[in-house]
């Protein structure tokens, strides 16, 4: 699971830079829904907080051996991925 909160991040990430690289070599201005854009990457960074929390959690429930509380985080983390 926590490679596929790894990637998801890396993937946010690359997408963003991805983007800002390329108007930067195009010479092109911000896009105008900078505001817009500013507000996706921060609803994408508040899922990722999400996801690695509850990655938190299923480990702490793993070493106190609560199967239960481990698999609710663990389902906690793949909405989080996913939305």
């Amino acid at each position: 699971m926590q490679a596929r909160v790894d990637a998801e991040i890396e993937a946010i990430i690359d997408t963003a830079r991805f983007a800002r690289e390329a108007r930067k070599a195009f010479g092109l201005p911000p896009p105008p829904g900078s505001l817009a854009t500013a507000e996706s990457a921060h609803g994408n960074g508040a899922r990722i907080g999400e996801a690695v929390a509850s990655m938190a959690r299923a480990r702490e429930a793993d070493r106190a051996g609560d199967d239960v509380a481990c698999e609710r985080a663990l389902a906690d983390v793949q909405r989080a991925i996913r939305l």
